[in-house]
């Protein structure tokens, strides 16, 4: 049971997601971003899927490495940041 989470966890790597964070307008723009690496789940939130390390790629700026950001299948409330979700 353990290796099948473990699997889906890594899987994670190097994906694309979009994310927002109060960095970017506040959290009013969401930007993508890829996933770099799996941090511990023990403070993710209830519907997350794993806390990640992910570098940003906003436009016209530099990119950014930000750490310990839940992500969650679909968009969460606008209330959560910061928070990635996997892009469809």
């Amino acid at each position: 049971m353990s290796r099948q989470a473990k699997t889906a966890k890594t899987s994670l790597l190097g994906v694309t997601v979009l994310m927002r964070s109060a960095v970017w307008l506040n959290g009013q723009r969401a930007v993508p971003a890829i996933v770099t690496d799996i941090e511990e789940p023990d403070f993710a939130p209830e519907e997350a899927i794993a806390v990640v390390t992910v570098t940003a790629f906003p436009p016209a700026a530099p990119s950014r490495f930000i750490r310990e950001v839940p992500v969650f299948a679909k968009e969460p409330a606008p209330e959560v940041m910061p928070a990635a979700w996997i892009r469809r």
